[in-house]
């Protein structure tokens, strides 16, 4: 990875992760004290932004993925969102399958970060996420020119 591109994620790195904490003003037993991490507050709003930006930067420094490439992810919501967000500033064709029947406002959200709506994939609603494997298994042999990120199977 050249020294340009280096820069580009350490940019991202410093407005991600470095959100507030908050120390919990309730009552908590024993003495302890309880602080609060607002992921929230991320550019994409959760702990994913952070996964993914490490994601996308070790599969390019191990030379396994490049900007333009196709890269899938699946997901039930909130990870979703983060992926398509930090993989469209790095300049990746990302795509996101995602059981239908779910919340609309995932839906969208995920929409938002894609380059097109047809980059989000609905996956049958009665299977859930654990249709994900049977998906992947008729998805990727059809499309070899994806990178199948795999952030959490």
């Amino acid at each position: 990875m050249d020294e340009e591109r280096k820069q580009t994620y350490d940019e991202f790195a410093s407005k991600i992760g470095r959100t507030t904490l908050i120390k919990y003003q309730g009552k908590v037993p024993n003495g302890n004290t309880i602080w609060v991490k607002r992921e929230f507050d991320n550019p994409f709003g959760s702990h994913y932004d952070r996964v993914y930006l490490g994601l996308f930067r070790h599969y390019e420094e191990q030379g396994e993925i490049n900007p333009g490439n196709k890269i899938l992810e699946t997901s039930s919501g909130a990870a979703g969102v983060s992926f398509a967000g930090i993989g469209k500033l790095l300049g990746y064709e990302c795509f996101v399958a995602l059981p239908a029947g779910g919340e609309k406002a995932r839906e969208t959200a995920i929409k938002k970060q894609l380059i097109s709506d047809d980059h989000l994939i609905l996956t049958p609603a009665e299977e859930y996420v654990s249709g994900f494997p049977r998906f992947l298994k008729r998805f990727l042999p059809k499309h070899r020119d994806y990178l199948f990120l795999n952030h959490s199977m």
